[in-house]
């Protein structure tokens, strides 16, 4: 789960970086090299088209008395805007 994450936020930093190469710092853009290499390339990551993760957990009071399930769900789509 913690890998998706990663994943998901590296691929919206790539894309805001991407349309914006002129006003990185090289500090940054070594930084989003690093972290695209990290993820296996940029060919990779731009070849997920969508990312949907679900979290379930139980949920419980101060006192640990059971709240019941919670759930999470975070979906990344895809865009034409960019590319």
């Amino acid at each position: 789960m913690k890998r998706t994450a990663i994943i998901t936020a590296s691929m919206l930093l790539a894309l805001s970086a991407g349309a914006s190469l002129e006003r990185s710092s090289p500090e940054g853009l070594r930084l989003l090299h690093t972290m695209q290499n990290g993820l296996g390339g940029a060919k990779r990551i731009d070849a997920v088209h969508d990312v949907d993760e679900t979290i379930r957990t139980e949920a419980s009071d101060a006192s640990g008395a059971a709240l019941g399930e919670v759930r999470k769900r975070t979906r990344w789509m895809r865009t034409t805007i960019f590319g």
